[in-house]
């Protein structure tokens, strides 16, 4: 499986409800590329939530499930989460010759 397939898959996800009984209307895609347009390597939650309109609390829950798929990952700053994209959350068996 190509990484840009990989990466599509996981971000696969149902539309209707975050399991936190609210409409999604932000996209996966989006907050990836809130992660990618902050400055520095790394995004805290809440200047993903003030890119794409939603609540840290909102954030966090989506985000923790895009790192259990191994697309992001986070680490706990003390002051709050830093996020940053994994883009190579699949192992590939492709040689890129």
């Amino acid at each position: 499986m190509r990484q840009q397939d990989a990466l599509e898959e996981a971000l696969m996800t149902e539309r209707d409800d975050d399991g936190l009984g609210r409409d999604r209307s932000t996209d996966d895609m989006a907050l990836i590329e809130a992660m990618c347009n902050a400055e520095g390597p790394a995004a805290s939650t809440s200047e993903i939530a003030e890119a794409v309109g939603m609540t840290g609390a909102g954030v966090n829950h989506r985000l923790s499930q895009l790192e259990e798929k191994g697309v992001v990952r986070c680490k706990n700053t003390g002051n709050g989460i830093i996020w940053w994209p994994d883009f190579y959350p699949i192992e590939s068996s492709e040689s890129n010759d």
